[in-house]
């Protein structure tokens, strides 16, 4: 069963929160969503993802590769999705403004610019987007078939290489 704000309190303390971030209407609709479990619904949509493994081992190097790519991120109309460690995963299609086609000109534009630093794997096709957590933490996010072998094929390429998984 989905979590329920069970308190007048606990109601106050998310609308406070969320207040920041968002319009009154949403927040209400967000606390709905909450309370009737809606918000953890997951809604099949094709959509690509790109895994972008850093090969640098000096932070400032990191940092400034990192930037980089997430400004080429934004301006190809993608989504950062996770970045862990020297992994990153940007998405495309996962909202409405972000279209999938824009992952060959991304590739291309972070090979060319950080080549020899980056490995990329990505693969396109049908997942599951929506989020996922619970009511004191949550993620939109993405499930996708061909993940698990993405995070595999990393290991078996070359810096400066890209791959789709199929």
């Amino acid at each position: 069963m989905f979590a329920v704000i069970k308190t007048a309190l606990e109601r106050w303390k998310i609308k406070r929160t969320m207040r920041k971030y968002m319009t009154a209407e949403a927040v209400a609709l967000a606390v709905r969503a909450v309370e009737d479990g809606s918000i953890l619904a997951l809604s099949d949509r094709e959509i690509c993802f790109v895994l972008i493994e850093f090969n640098l081992a000096i932070e400032v190097e990191l940092k400034f590769a990192l930037s980089s790519v997430i400004e080429l991120a934004a301006s190809h109309s993608a989504i950062i999705d996770t970045f862990v460690s020297h992994l990153l995963v940007v998405t495309f299609g996962m909202i409405d403004n972000s279209p999938l086609v824009a992952h060959k000109s991304f590739i291309d534009a972070v090979l060319s610019k950080h080549g020899k630093d980056v490995k990329l794997v990505y693969s396109s096709g049908m997942g599951k987007i929506g989020n996922i957590g619970s009511t004191r933490r949550m993620s939109y996010t993405f499930v996708h078939p061909m993940f698990p072998k993405a995070l595999k094929e990393l290991s078996s390429i070359s810096s400066g290489e890209a791959r789709e998984i199929f």
